[in-house]
């Protein structure tokens, strides 16, 4: 009983936390494991196939261990629990600490009542349908959307990346919704267009308010899902085994990009993009001092190159960049991050990992269709989210990602069930 409350009410909570681009999905992820602890089954991590359990440890282990030669690192927490403060300064144990807690509210789904199940699925649905209907009005009337929080919120700034945060959290779980309305349709012979229609109308608005990370999810949202269905054998496997050779292959794949791509095409993408495709070209750099073992977690941040600083480099960027660092505070690609602050060994260790979790799914043809494109559709957004978006030390994002998972088992859940 306790679960089923807990879950339904982490749905509930879904959409105005992401609404305020979801920062409280760390406290809510981690209260609601905390609360869950005392009935959690964890046998399945301790009973994890091909030393699953093992290679998720050893890359916690030395990523954390990796903060002690990041530059500037300093205490692992600061504060108190007595005095109201404590919390941890290191941002790669508050994602380990996520992860763990993600790993906990999930096993907490598995024996879930079949009235606390269809309780936490129509939460769910009722939440992500809520939050997807606002973001298409707030792209409809986006000017008066920042007139309208301008007195709490800095309309140029700070309103616009809350809206981009709130965006990219839908697009990880709105999967979930469309499979579930791609399934009802399916019989009418309409649900293929109807879903197309609907991808492009998301596409365009998230476009609208600048939001090309969340493009760049749908489009991988809509891919995945047929990949799954052309492989229901082998599909999951294939795709971790890849995701996991792209982050092998990153540093290389970017210099060669560097090398074969004239600055003149650079220019033309849109500046969010532009300033990307440099970021990444000072962060191969950055490996290439610090190969194996890399600068250490969080390293990124320490780095202050501006643009006009660096003879050569970046010479086509406008004036006004000249101000600007060139990787702003982590490099916006996960895989490099992985490449320039835990090295050759880092890189590794989360190649295994993806690896080993592909071959611990259930093959796509063993769980129902709906929860296949689900499933397909989460991977691909998270994918964008991975390689153009996020520091893969944000911890708000992988606790909104978590949530999430336990929507997938929802749905499926309830498909065995009906």
């Amino acid at each position: 009983m306790l679960r089923g409350y807990l879950i339904a009410g982490v749905w509930a909570l879904w959409f105005p936390v992401a609404f305020i681009g979801g920062l409280g999905f760390v406290p809510l992820i981690v209260l609601s494991a905390c609360l869950c602890l005392p009935v959690m089954d964890l046998r399945p991590v301790w009973e994890a196939r091909d030393g699953l359990f093992f290679a998720i440890a050893m890359f916690w282990v030395f990523a954390i261990a990796s903060a002690l030669w990041s530059p500037g690192h300093g205490a692992i927490f600061t504060g108190s629990l007595s005095s109201g403060d404590f919390s941890f300064r290191v941002p790669v144990v508050r994602v380990c600490i996520v992860a763990i807690c993600a790993f906990g509210l999930f096993f907490a789904l598995r024996e879930l009542d079949w009235p606390s199940l269809l309780k936490a699925r129509r939460i769910m649905m009722w939440a992500v349908g809520i939050q997807g209907v606002t973001l298409l009005l707030i792209a409809v009337f986006f000017t008066q959307t920042l007139a309208l929080f301008a007195p709490i919120s800095d309309p140029v700034h700070e309103t616009p990346k809350t809206l981009i945060r709130n965006a990219n959290l839908f697009v990880t779980v709105a999967p979930i919704l469309f499979a579930v309305a791609w399934g009802r349709l399916r019989g009418s012979g309409f649900g293929g267009a109807i879903s197309l229609v609907a991808l492009i109308v998301l596409a365009v608005a998230f476009n609208s308010v600048s939001a090309q990370s969340a493009v760049l999810g749908v489009i991988l949202a809509a891919m995945v899902p047929l990949f799954l269905l052309r492989f229901p054998e082998t599909g999951f496997r294939m795709l971790f085994n890849g995701f996991a050779g792209i982050i092998l292959a990153m540093p290389g794949l970017v210099f060669l990009i560097g090398r074969l791509v004239p600055e003149s095409w650079v220019t033309a993408l849109p500046p969010s993009f532009e300033s990307r495709y440099w970021s990444w070209q000072l962060t191969i750099r950055k490996i290439a001092e610090q190969p194996f073992i890399g600068h250490g977690a969080g390293a990124s941040r320490s780095w202050t190159e501006k643009y006009g600083e660096i003879p050569g480099f970046a010479t086509s960027v406008p004036e006004p960049w000249s101000a600007i660092k060139i990787v702003p505070s982590h490099p916006h690609n996960m895989a490099l991050e992985v490449w320039a602050e835990l090295g050759l060994v880092g890189a590794l260790l989360a190649a295994a990992c993806l690896i080993l979790i592909g071959r611990a799914l259930p093959e796509p043809q063993d769980i129902s269709l709906e929860t296949r494109m689900a499933a397909g559709g989460m991977i691909g957004a998270t994918m964008a989210m991975f390689f153009v978006a996020y520091s893969l030390w944000n911890d708000a994002f992988w606790a909104g990602f978590g949530i999430a998972v336990t929507g997938l088992v929802l749905l499926q859940k309830t498909r065995r069930g009906a």
